[in-house]
């Protein structure tokens, strides 16, 4: 709700590059420390950090502000709802990682009780 009149104002790029900018600000208390780690660590634990930023950060952000601005907020929170099977393929494909049978099975009661939330026809008001 805070976004879209930034949107409509600035443009999707500028208020995504302005929400990151924001988040850096204020981890930045612990930039010393965290760049002492990554300085030891090995290259895999630098792929997950560039992933971390590109994947959930810019894209997702920049991904947010476009349909907040195209759709409006009412709408666009029904997007929300894909943001576990999204986690799930990115895990799948990127890490490799399988979740057990019982998330596969909550996700699934979850989806199908957002379908069936929305499916549902609402009654009209008239005057």
């Amino acid at each position: 709700m805070l976004q879209r009149p930034l949107l409509h104002r600035y443009g999707g790029l500028t208020v995504t590059a302005c929400v990151l900018i924001i988040g850096a600000i204020f981890l930045s208390p612990w930039l010393g420390e965290g760049s002492k780690i990554l300085l030891n660590a090995p290259p895999r634990a630098w792929l997950c950090v560039i992933e971390l930023g590109v994947f959930p950060a810019a894209i997702g952000y920049a991904s947010w502000s476009y349909v907040i601005h195209a759709l409006g907020v009412a709408k666009g929170t029904i997007f929300l709802y894909f943001l576990p099977p999204m986690t799930f393929l990115l895990a799948f494909f990127l890490e490799g990682s399988w979740p057990d049978l019982y998330t596969i099975l909550g996700g699934a009661i979850v989806m199908i009780g957002v379908a069936l939330a929305h499916k549902k026809k609402r009654p009209s008001l008239k005057a």
